[in-house]
C-alpha cells in the first residue's frame, strides 16, 4: 500500500529540494501516488507527526473519561448498596432487595427397598 493522494489542490515535487523551494512554511512528505503520477513528494499544511500525536492523545483521553465514568458508577453503586443495608438492616445481614420468585422443584428420592428389588 502506501501514500496516495488525488486532489486538483496539492501540487507534486518530483525531489524533496523543489518541493523545499515551494513549500514556505509547509512540510513536504513524500506520497507513493500523488495524482496517478508516480512517487512525487507533496507540500502539506501540517506535520504529520504532530497529527498522528494529537490523535493518540485525544484516544488517551476518551479512554481515561470513559474507564473513569465506569470507576464512579461503580464506586456510587457499591455506596448506595451500603447506605440501603445499614439503612434498612441495622443488625448487617445481608438482605437481597427483590430477589424475584424461587423456583423450587420437588424431589421425590426413590425408597431404600426399590434399590433392592431392581434387575440389573
Amino acid at each position: 500500500m502506501g501514500n496516495a493522494m488525488y486532489t486538483d489542490q496539492v501540487v507534486c515535487h518530483d525531489t524533496m529540494e523543489t518541493c523545499k523551494a515551494h513549500c514556505d512554511k509547509s512540510e513536504c512528505v513524500f506520497m507513493d501516488n500523488c495524482n496517478n503520477m508516480g512517487k512525487k513528494f507533496v507540500c502539506i499544511p501540517f506535520d504529520p507527526r504532530f497529527m498522528m500525536w494529537i490523535m493518540i492523545i485525544s484516544f488517551f483521553i476518551v479512554l481515561l473519561t470513559c474507564s473513569s465514568l465506569v470507576a464512579c458508577y461503580i464506586c456510587r453503586a457499591v455506596r448506595r448498596s451500603y447506605q440501603m443495608q445499614v439503612q434498612y438492616n441495622s443488625n448487617r445481614e445481608v438482605v437481597f432487595q427483590n430477589p424475584g420468585r424461587v423456583h423450587h422443584v420437588q424431589y421425590d428420592s426413590p425408597r431404600r427397598h426399590d434399590y433392592v428389588h431392581q434387575k440389573y
